[in-house]
């Protein structure tokens, strides 16, 4: 049985630095997928940590990897495996993520806010092919890997930042990464 901390070091040496934001990380879109087989999920969930009886174990394994591995991962990064079952019985799973402090203060009323703050981490910004300009919410994660000062001058700074290929669509082939200019 592979050990929580062992998988809590995983998941954390699978996040990025966000680069130009000071002390923001983020995990990519996939890692999770490669990181969470039914095995090592299987193998998790028997930890008495998670508070889940024997019985249940197959059927949440199924849960976490259909659902909410997102969900579970943010649980394990902060040691709340307890909370798991719970969330999963308010269906608080990845597809209601970011999840907002009022409702998770019902679940979890002693994490709530940790949760909240540490969910960014799992749901960076992806950019989309388009004409619309998108309001991002401040709390966002933006998936820059790299950024460089390229000019300024009046009332903004611009940028190019390289943006990890797993959170774009921009680009349809392949490419180490994709470039991009932005102003602050």
């Amino acid at each position: 049985m592979a050990s929580l901390a062992s998988l809590r070091s995983r998941l954390q040496a699978c996040k990025i630095p966000a680069a130009g934001q000071a002390s923001r990380q983020f995990l990519p879109e996939g890692s999770l997928e490669k990181l969470l087989s039914f095995a090592e999920v299987a193998s998790a969930l028997s930890d008495p940590a998670f508070q889940i009886p024997s019985h249940k174990l197959e059927s949440t394994a199924h849960v976490v990897l259909a659902e909410s591995r997102k969900v579970f991962a943010i649980l394990v990064h902060l040691r709340l495996e307890y909370a798991l079952r719970p969330m999963i019985e308010s269906d608080c799973l990845d597809s209601r993520l970011p999840l907002s402090e009022r409702d998770l203060k019902e679940i979890v009323p002693e994490a709530a806010g940790d949760i909240v703050k540490t969910q960014w981490e799992y749901i960076a910004y992806t950019f989309r092919k388009g004409t619309y300009q998108r309001k991002i919410q401040n709390e966002r994660i933006l998936p820059f890997v790299q950024e460089t000062k390229i000019g300024g001058g009046g009332f903004s700074i611009v940028y190019e930042v390289v943006i990890h290929p797993s959170h774009q669509n921009i680009v349809h082939y392949a490419p180490p990464s994709v470039r991009i200019h932005t102003r602050h």
